[in-house]
């Protein structure tokens, strides 16, 4: 862990960035083993029930069955891209996959889309504009010879 300005890590926090020194790294089933023990600060992190566990399980492998589905198109250019066919929307506090068919024939549809569509690359370009800022303050650093 880098020195510097920072909040305080939380205890689940700390366990996992102990969990990355000692295995150089983390992968999810070291997360899941630590965490089993009940005293781990991980431990209230997960599902313990298998039933609950099970169904969540098989509703995240129902959502990602749903975003392999693609068909090809053919643009006018000739240019072949791949479509998911299916959109995750939001309407009146529900989420539900629309075919993208649907989506694009209808004008409210294709706003709320279009609308999450600009919000997740938002997302995507604050997330990454910190990690951005971090690695160029840590260059600047080894530059100068000092440590942040």
């Amino acid at each position: 862990m880098t020195t510097g300005t920072t909040s305080m890590p939380s205890p689940w926090q700390l366990e996992l960035q102990r969990l990355a020194k000692v295995h150089d790294g983390l992968k999810p089933q070291q997360v899941v083993d630590e965490a089993r023990d009940p005293s781990s600060p991980l431990h209230p992190h997960f599902e313990w029930d298998d039933t609950i566990a099970a169904e969540k399980h098989r509703l995240d492998q129902a959502r990602q069955l749903i975003a392999r589905c693609k068909f090809t198109i053919t643009t006018p250019a000739k240019k072949e891209i791949k479509v998911r066919t299916f959109i995750s929307t939001e309407q009146h506090g529900e989420r539900s996959y629309k075919p993208v068919e649907i989506i694009a024939s209808d004008d409210d549809l294709l706003k709320l889309a279009l609308d999450e569509m600009k919000r997740d690359f938002e997302r995507l370009e604050k997330k990454w504009a910190s990690h951005r800022e971090y690695f160029d303050a840590m260059i600047a650093a080894r530059a100068a010879g000092t440590v942040l």
